[in-house]
């Protein structure tokens, strides 16, 4: 059974790759956001949202001058 065919017509499947770090309840605030605005500026009905995260290890992420993330200051919060 594919995607569409659990959801229904109109379903979205968004898919992000974040930086590890948020609380459980950040992450709820955030599927909710992005439900809520999707329906807010595109007509997407939030019960055929679907969200997943990806959250690799920072020591996965090659940034600046492809240098770990776990070897550069952010210069932000990634716990929230």
């Amino acid at each position: 059974e594919d995607f569409e065919a659990r959801h229904g017509p109109g379903a979205l499947f968004v898919e992000l790759t974040v930086f590890p770090g948020r609380t459980a309840d950040a992450k709820r605030r955030l599927y909710e956001g992005i439900a809520r605005n999707l329906e807010r500026t595109a007509g997407v009905d939030p019960l055929r949202t679907l969200v997943v995260l990806h959250e690799p290890p920072l020591e996965n992420w090659g940034i600046r001058v492809w240098k770990a993330a776990t070897d550069v200051a952010l210069g932000f919060k990634i716990d929230v």
